[in-house]
């Protein structure tokens, strides 16, 4: 069972935030931190979506436009109770095509989703990130996205966007080194997920959902406290 070091006085007011959680990995994310007493804030497009644990806000918004996520945030919680702990990127989007039949509107739409509207979102939350006594923002790469992995033919492009967000990662922990806020990256692997269903139909071999949705909860909990501005490859077999 993961367990959260934070104390019982500020595991109440512990904001999370997880981009692209209408489903797969960051719907389930969403489920374990609050079976951890967290509050979450559930940020996706989709209006209807269903969550079982309690605490959990679901937060329709597109991160296209991180002014109206924070808009939402604001109708969502109290501000006595935003105390933003962390914030996960999770949101993404792949297309597995041949890199030379891929259109500039293919190659554009990854682009944002995977890396610069992330950006743009951080910068937005900032001062809520600053707020916090520590707080903790990770982006969830790729292994198509880790330096020395094996690399797979039809994901030149979202690979490179996964690098993008992982080297922003490594960047942000350099510059705010001093202000108790960390950044990292984590580069999975093969998860069992409609994403990788789509994109890799004959693909047998991957983790669960719950299970690597447990080890990025507790990561986020505890990882920053040993590693800062690091890409880390999280995968059975690849490299």
């Amino acid at each position: 069972m993961i367990q959260s070091n934070f104390d019982s006085e500020i595991n109440q007011k512990v904001q999370v935030l997880v981009t692209g959680a209408g489903k797969g990995i960051g719907f389930d994310l969403c489920e374990v931190f609050s079976a951890l007493g967290c509050h979450v804030g559930a940020i996706s497009r989709q209006a209807n979506v269903h969550f079982q644990g309690k605490n959990i806000h679901n937060i329709q918004a597109d991160i296209a436009d991180p002014y109206h996520v924070v808009k939402q945030i604001d109708k969502a919680f109290s501000q006595d109770d935003i105390h933003l702990r962390i914030l996960i990127h999770n949101a993404g989007i792949l297309i597995n095509k041949p890199f030379e039949d891929l259109s500039i509107e293919e190659m554009t739409t990854m682009n944002h989703v995977n890396f610069l509207y992330p950006m743009h979102l951080t910068q937005v939350l900032l001062p809520w990130l600053r707020q916090s006594m520590q707080a903790h923002t990770l982006y969830i790469g790729s292994m198509g996205g880790f330096q020395g992995s094996l690399k797979y033919p039809g994901l030149t492009v979202y690979g490179s966007t996964k690098a993008g967000g992982a080297g922003f990662m490594e960047s942000l922990a350099s510059e705010y080194r001093d202000n108790n806020l960390y950044f990292n990256a984590l580069s999975l692997g093969a998860v069992q997920t409609e994403m990788l269903t789509e994109a890799f139909p004959t693909l047998e071999e991957s983790i669960d959902v719950r299970t690597m949705s447990k080890w990025i909860a507790q990561f986020a909990l505890e990882g920053f406290k040993v590693v800062n501005g690091q890409n880390l490859p999280i995968s059975l077999r690849n490299p």
